[in-house]
């Protein structure tokens, strides 16, 4: 557990979450490793947010943390539905 709060400490936030997931099944009821480890992802969220969110989707989910839905904007109505083309499948003429 040091080794990964210093990691922590230095900002080094991959490498420390390499390292908990290369040791969770030995410390996997180790009140200490799950606070780091929620610290880690949180912070690997907090960095990546506004940059890609596919890497923070997978960290707020092994951090545990409960994203909130997107809300619905403008939905389509049943003539805008008909009005999009299909297109026939490849190897079909």
């Amino acid at each position: 557990m040091a080794a990964t709060k210093r990691l922590v400490e230095d900002g080094k936030y991959e490498l420390a979450a390499y390292l908990l997931d290369s040791c969770q099944s030995r410390f996997t009821h180790s009140e200490d490793f799950s606070k780091v480890e929620r610290l880690v992802y949180f912070k690997l969220m907090e960095k990546y947010q506004n940059n890609d969110p596919f890497k923070f989707i997978i960290y707020a989910s092994k951090a545990g943390a409960q994203l909130p839905q997107m809300p619905v904007t403008g939905r389509r109505n049943e003539a805008s539905r008909k009005a999009i083309p299909t297109f026939p499948a490849m190897g079909s003429a």
